[in-house]
């Protein structure tokens, strides 16, 4: 029925259109300056990738972080958030239903290689997503 088509569209719009309040924080342990930079908040489309955004979150918190040797890194209540899943999965997973903006914390050093893969580029990120679709392509019924 039309009416269905219309929540349908509704639905599609709220899933691809949503976003994710974030708050970033630089790792207190990684103040290099006299005070703590103030944290960044950032609305996340829930279907982006957290390396889309690191650039930003990086030249906000540069000044006041030691010199970047290595990738940079997220994590959610001292778990490294893995880059490869979806914002939006990620804030299902971990976050759930707790209070709002989800705080994130932002590290320079001691890159998690063992637990996350690295991001080299952001072409891996477009790599990883084209990759997904496929997947999912060759399930039965899509």
């Amino acid at each position: 029925t039309p009416e269905t088509g219309i929540r349908g569209m509704a639905t599609k719009s709220k899933v691809w259109g949503g976003r994710v309040p974030v708050r970033f924080s630089l790792a207190s342990r990684e103040v290099t300056a006299m005070e703590a930079p103030l944290p960044i908040y950032i609305l996340l489309p829930r279907v982006s990738y957290l390396p889309l955004v690191t650039s930003r979150v990086r030249d906000h918190f540069i000044n006041s972080a030691p010199a970047v040797r290595g990738d940079m890194w997220f994590d959610y209540e001292g778990r490294p958030l893995k880059w490869n899943l979806p914002i939006g999965v990620l804030f299902d997973l971990l976050h759930g239903s707790k209070r709002l903006p989800v705080d994130i914390t932002v590290h320079f050093t001691g890159y998690p290689e063992v637990e996350i893969l690295p991001c080299k580029s952001l072409s891996a990120v477009s790599e990883h997503f084209f990759h997904c679709l496929k997947e999912v392509s060759r399930q039965p019924g899509f």
